[in-house]
């Protein structure tokens, strides 16, 4: 006998009984008139989905849950055709008067979703005449959970959301089908299905659902770096720049874009003008403003002066650690319109900082390529600078690097608050121990708090015994990886700042290095972060992430944390010192896995980061003999941004520790 359709119906899956998986048949979907009529009393109610394995595998993910999906007849069972199924779409009233509104909380603080096991409609206030609109949201692919208590936020992807219109509630809910909650039978909601809204609603049409702006922004850079890509490369250089804006034809892509959001093309053509008329203005620097600040500035000594002295004076409000980037910045600047004289004194100081340097003999190709960039550098046309700032609203430090002869921007090794006097030649050793009493005692003068002290230094010898990548935050984050780099390396780790587009070519350049360990300066918001799998993988490379500021870490995503372990540098308050270095480089076998026992009360963060801490807790506490410690437990939360949480487990630890974090967290 051949398999008979018996056509879509509502079903509430019932897996409550681990040995028992029954489909319940509530009511059947009539697809001409797309209204819901209660299952007749003759048929089959209850289908035992047990029958066929396959069958029940694919529905017990739906427990307590109710689907559309088809019945068929086969061999005198009844089943679940499976691959049919779907979630109906459940209807939720708001106090919103406008499709705007609800699209507004969707995108700021996000909007309490009442059945997140559903598709949902959601629906606008009734007007005066009745008549009510509702957006469709797929649960899934068109949002995401910000919280614990069903607030949900629209993706940032998202464009456009579909909009629905009905005469009356008593209209919409004659083609939907009222439903009890499946846990405890209360709480009533109604149910319907995407195809019945597009019979029964008196318009059908799709609104946009992110900023205008931001759209035709991102439809601008796209194209510019499609018109880029034909000559084989991407640069921001003032010529390109300007045949860029004169080949683009706004009449063709502006109404692709209208049809494509559903929005009136005279609003994209109002933004797209607004944009191209800056970037014009700014690509050819004639505009009167432009004309006049420029001749100000360079005829006129004190008026420079004014302007150089009221940069640096707003970026030291902003953030006084800043303070050394703004002031190379603001030579750079100045440097353009030096004379003679004042270039030949700018050379003489970065050749006699060469000179001192060349003691060093693993970084004397570095500085002599820095010096030679500093004077390429301080020839160049100031065209390139302005070109930059078209699509930039905002001037950043920019860190003076040695470029590397191809892709790479590589940093001097530089610390600020050691000196290494002397350092002997490495030891190798196969006792742990060893490794990790010469790694305390080099940073013993530069921490007081011992306890914090043993942690760090455990936290450190752990990650590196296991090639585990860490990234360290605060202003110390530089200081503290190269110490870590030369103590368990013998080695200065390269520092590379994250600049540019990640290509291939980096990725072979990066396995190039001949230092062992990698430090990424400035990864969170640059393009290479979206590259961090191949990045933490690089072969035979311990690879350090190192932030200056806390800040930064409000653009990583949470799952940042799944490749690189936080530790705030802060929390240590490193002093200065000068440090007699011998290096232990460790030949013992990596940890062996063992059980490690779950920490109470993390219930509030996901299952992933919870196991970080965990196992590098655990590890700890290995190499301290069995004392407590706190370092992954502070760095992974903290990081999350979860300080309630926080607070709540420091406050149940009296140690001295514990108080120390909880301090720190207050001061933030």
């Amino acid at each position: 006998m051949g398999i008979e359709t018996l056509g879509t119906s509502l079903f509430l899956i019932d897996y409550s009984d681990k040995n028992k998986l029954f489909a319940y048949r509530k009511a059947d979907l009539n697809e001409d008139s797309g209204r819901f009529e209660v299952a007749d009393n003759t048929d089959p109610t209850a289908i035992d989905l047990n029958i066929n394995p396959k069958i029940a595998a694919n529905f017990k993910k739906y427990s307590k849950t109710y689907i559309l999906c088809e019945l068929d007849l086969y061999n005198s069972n009844y089943e679940l055709h499976k691959g049919t199924e779907k979630l109906p779409v459940a209807i939720q009233k708001s106090r919103f008067s406008t499709p705007q509104e609800i699209i507004y909380k969707l995108r700021s603080s996000g909007l309490y979703i009442v059945q997140p096991n559903y598709n949902v409609l959601i629906l606008t206030n009734p007007a005066k005449n009745g008549s009510v609109q509702g957006l469709y949201v797929d649960i899934k692919n068109d949002t995401y959970l910000i919280d614990s208590q069903h607030n949900y936020r629209l993706r940032s992807y998202n464009y456009t959301l579909k909009k629905y219109s009905f005469d009356s509630m008593d209209s919409l809910y004659k083609y939907s089908y009222k439903v009890a909650e499946p846990e405890n039978g209360q709480n009533p909601f109604y149910l319907t299905s995407q195809e019945s809204l597009a019979k029964y609603s008196t318009d059908v049409s799709s609104i946009i659902s992110a900023d205008l702006n931001n759209v035709v922004r991102a439809e601008i850079l796209k194209r510019l770096k499609n018109h880029t890509s034909k000559a084989d490369l991407y640069s921001q250089n003032l010529k390109l720049l300007r045949s860029y804006l004169n080949d683009l034809d706004e009449n063709e892509w502006t109404d692709d874009l209208a049809k494509k959001f559903h929005c009136d093309v005279d609003k994209i053509n109002e933004v797209y003008e607004e944009i191209f008329q800056n970037a014009e203005y700014l690509a050819a620097g004639n505009d009167e403003d432009m004309a006049n600040l420029k001749y100000t500035i360079k005829n006129n000594e004190s008026i420079r002066q004014v302007a150089i002295n009221e940069i640096e004076d707003e970026w030291k409000k902003q953030n006084d650690s800043k303070a050394k980037q703004l002031e190379k910045l603001t030579k750079d600047i100045s440097s353009l319109s030096t004379n003679k004289t004042e270039l030949t004194k700018q050379i003489e100081e970065l050749t006699a900082k060469k000179e001192k340097l060349e003691s060093q003999q693993q970084l004397a190709d570095d500085v002599e390529a820095k010096v030679k960039e500093r004077i390429e550098k301080a020839r160049k046309n100031a065209a390139d600078f302005i070109a930059e700032m078209a699509f930039n609203q905002a001037a950043t430090p920019k860190i003076n690097s040695v470029s590397h002869p191809y892709h790479l921007a590589i940093s001097p090794f530089s610390p600020i608050k050691f000196n290494v006097d002397p350092q002997t030649a490495p030891v190798e050793t196969t006792n742990a121990k060893d490794v990790y009493n010469a790694l305390k005692n080099t940073l013993e003068p530069m921490i007081n708090n011992h306890s914090l002290l043993s942690e760090l230094t455990a936290y450190l010898y752990v990650l590196h015994n296991q090639n585990r990548p860490l990234l360290l935050i605060g202003d110390d984050a530089l200081d503290i990886a190269q110490l870590a780099a030369l103590l368990l390396t013998g080695q200065p780790a390269t520092q590379i700042e994250c600049t540019g587009n990640f290509s291939a070519a980096v990725c072979q350049e990066l396995q190039n290095i001949e230092s062992p360990v990698i430090v990424l300066n400035n990864l969170i918001g640059s393009a290479w972060l979206s590259h961090i799998n191949s990045l933490v993988h690089l072969p035979n490379k311990w690879l350090i992430l190192t932030e200056s500021f806390t800040d930064d870490l409000n653009l990583a995503p949470l799952g940042l944390y799944n490749f690189a372990a936080p530790i705030f540098t802060d929390v240590f308050e490193l002093q200065s010192s000068k440090l007699s270095v011998t290096p232990a480089i460790d030949q013992s076998a990596h940890f062996y896995q063992f059980n490690y026992p779950p920490l109470a009360d993390l219930k509030g963060i996901n299952k992933s980061m919870r196991n970080h801490i965990e196992e590098e807790t655990a590890w700890i506490t290995k190499v301290l003999n069995g004392r407590d410690a706190y370092l992954p437990l502070f760095g992974y939360i903290y990081a999350s941004g979860k300080k309630h949480l926080l607070s709540k487990l420091l406050n149940k630890i009296d140690t001295p520790t514990a108080h120390h974090l909880i301090k720190f967290q207050e001061l933030d």
